[in-house]
């Protein structure tokens, strides 16, 4: 069903502008009201001189309807598989996510035996870089057989029905809730988790909410490098100290995460300044915790959370968490947006499954 619903775009022709991202079908007021207006991508990395999501929150383009955002999703979609570069990018990717899950685990995983996570997109309405990151989600899908459609989960407070939309139509599930990356995962599965360029406070959480050799050993991620996270944060300023305070669970695995490949996506050849696309992927690497380095760690690690493994627990997001504005720059608390920017109704159609049921 998918497959055919966007069939139907396939002849659509985009012309898509270098400089200034999107071609838009609009009214000449409207076309200079949108060139005059930066899009804001929110739960992105720790930058330097990033926006304020506060005062930025009302500066989100307009929605589109569903048919011209999928128009431009199938049209990068299409000159993505059609580019030699994409291609040698997205090969690495797959065989660094097929070595990772052969580090964690000894046997074949069956297809359909691994839930995608994915966190912090961003608007791919309002942002190129989230519909590119979203054309390669999608592709992932289709190509590894062990990651499970049905069993894919968005999550951004600045999804609109829009987005939405378009997301439920690629047959992926919406998280209804804003927990800050404090979602409970399933013990009984593999999990892939997608956190592009997100803040570190949103890794952090979520593995506090997971801390458990059983649940870690069986994650995937493809996110910032740690090492990179930690060098961004110490030349802002932190210290070793305050960054074992505030990112605490990232700190305890540390000596056991193995990082792929072993150079950045960013310098292997395949990133042009000429191809802005790829930079969406800059400094992200396909990370995994095996289990054989994990059982060799203090066993007072896992007394950092406040539950032990054993105990059948549900950790909420709470002031223990990592909320600090330095380590959580762009990430937008549900105190600000519990669910949605555009607040879902009754009627919002919106997929209420529990990513992990």
């Amino acid at each position: 069903m998918v497959e055919s619903f966007i069939d139907d775009f396939t002849k659509v022709s985009l012309e898509e502008n270098e400089s200034e991202g999107w071609s838009r079908v609009c009214s000449r007021k409207m076309r200079r009201k949108c060139k005059n207006v930066r899009p804001i991508r929110h739960s992105v990395v720790h930058r330097q001189n990033g926006y304020s999501l506060h005062d930025n929150i009302s500066n989100l383009m307009e929605d589109d309807n569903l048919e011209t955002l999928m128009q431009r999703f199938v049209g990068m979609r299409s000159n993505f598989l059609l580019s030699k570069s994409n291609k040698s990018f997205f090969d690495c990717l797959l065989h660094s996510i097929n070595q990772a899950f052969s580090i964690i685990s000894d046997e074949q995983i069956e297809p359909g035996m691994v839930d995608v996570l994915c966190l912090g997109l961003g608007s791919p309405a309002a942002d190129r870089a989230s519909l590119h990151q979203l054309v390669v989600l999608d592709l992932l899908l289709q190509f590894d057989s062990r990651l499970d459609r049905s069993r894919t989960y968005l999550y951004d407070p600045v999804f609109n029905s829009i987005v939405r939309e378009l997301i439920q139509k690629l047959g992926m599930n919406i998280i209804p809730v804003n927990k800050q990356g404090c979602y409970k995962l399933s013990p009984d599965r593999f999990h892939f988790i997608i956190l592009p360029h997100c803040a570190p406070s949103l890794l952090n959480n979520l593995l506090c909410t997971n801390w458990s050799p059983s649940i870690l050993s069986r994650l995937v991620l493809f996110s910032n490098g740690w090492r990179e996270i930690r060098q961004e944060l110490i030349a802002s300023g932190e210290t070793n100290s305050q960054i074992a305070d505030k990112l605490a669970y990232i700190t305890a695995l540390e000596t056991v995460v193995v990082q792929l490949p072993n150079k950045q996506y960013s310098s292997l050849g395949f990133l042009n300044n000429k191809l802005k696309e790829y930079k969406n992927f800059e400094c992200m690497r396909v990370q995994c915790f095996p289990l054989n380095a994990i059982n060799c760690l203090p066993k007072t690690i896992w007394n950092i959370p406040p539950y032990a493994e054993d105990k059948q627990i549900n950790v909420p997001c709470s002031t223990s968490l990592v909320h600090d504005d330095r380590f959580s720059l762009d990430l937008i608390s549900s105190d600000i947006i519990p669910n949605f920017i555009d607040t879902l109704d009754k009627n919002d159609n919106t997929n209420q499954k529990n990513v992990c049921k």
